[in-house]
């Protein structure tokens, strides 16, 4: 091992300390109108580093067959919805709105564009230490909400999909991964093939602090999903577009190759929409397999 592998795992094996010395303690607060004779839903709070409340949504099956759990992140700034649909395949749906995002931006809000530099040059003070935490948190209150009983699958598109393959390499407590044109992938090639937001914000950033480039740089490899991928030992689905404009497919498909079970799709002229409906069948199908998996 380098030392500056040795240098990644400490900062995340520090990253993993700090999430779980933070008080467990979810608070919930159902949503009769929301809610019907098939599914419960319920507003989620709870604390995750610098004392910053994240918020989200609970989905539950009225009935008491609830056989997993579908946790969800959000694209860069995408205001998440209650994930109703999982609750007539007896799943608890579990949506977490990282900081900055909506419903969690109270303390914090750097806005959009704006986020993706906060806190830069370093890696000790970018935001990304602190929403890779939100989402570790969001796990652990999920867990002890359903007492470790069931199995979780992680979903999201762009980021989201790539804050579910981080967590899927950190905790091991993740049995399936669903990313959708990840984000965050291969960032440093990207940089140079993207023209627009929000890889646009760090180009800009770098463009206006040419002296901070490198460490940058070195501070985006460790949010970088490649960097990630080889940890992932859960099985992964990925929906690809061959036209994205957000995170090219010449970095999707190295990630592709650098995940050990995976299943992709490549959506032939799609953007960063990915594959739409086709896929979210596909994965609706993909997640039901995995979690009648023994």
């Amino acid at each position: 091992m380098t030392s500056r592998e040795d240098e990644f795992n400490v900062y995340f094996d520090e990253i993993l300390k700090e999430a779980s010395t933070i008080r467990r303690g979810m608070e919930l607060s159902n949503v009769g109108m929301y809610s019907d004779d098939k599914v419960s839903v319920s507003r989620i709070s709870f604390k995750s580093s610098q004392n910053v409340s994240i918020a989200g949504w609970l989905t539950e099956p009225q009935d008491t067959s609830q056989r997993g759990a579908v946790i969800q992140f959000p694209a860069y700034g995408e205001v998440l919805f209650p994930q109703i649909n999982y609750a007539a395949m007896g799943l608890i749906g579990f949506s977490v709105s990282v900081r900055g995002h909506h419903g969690s931006d109270n303390e914090i809000s750097p806005g959009f564009p704006g986020l993706l530099t906060s806190g830069l040059p370093g890696k000790d003070n970018y935001i990304y230490r602190d929403i890779v935490i939100d989402a570790i948190r969001g796990l652990i209150e999920l867990s002890g909400y359903t007492g470790d009983s069931i199995p979780v699958v992680a979903v999201g598109w762009s980021q989201g999909a790539a804050l579910s393959i981080i967590l899927a390499a950190l905790t091991k407590e993740v049995m399936a991964v669903s990313a959708e044109v990840p984000w965050l992938c291969n960032i440093e090639e990207s940089l140079g093939l993207v023209e627009g937001f929000p890889y646009r914000e760090l180009n800009g950033y770098i463009s206006a602090h040419p002296n901070k480039k490198d460490i940058v740089l070195e501070t985006l490899n460790y949010f970088d999903i490649c960097n990630h991928a080889p940890n992932v030992d859960c099985p992964v689905l990925l929906g690809l577009g061959t036209d994205d404009p957000v995170t090219p497919i010449t970095s999707t498909r190295k990630l592709a190759s650098m995940i050990k079970n995976v299943k992709t799709y490549e959506y032939e002229g799609a953007g960063h929409e990915g594959g739409g409906m086709k896929h979210r069948l596909r994965q609706t199908d993909w997640i039901e397999k995995n979690i009648a998996k023994p």
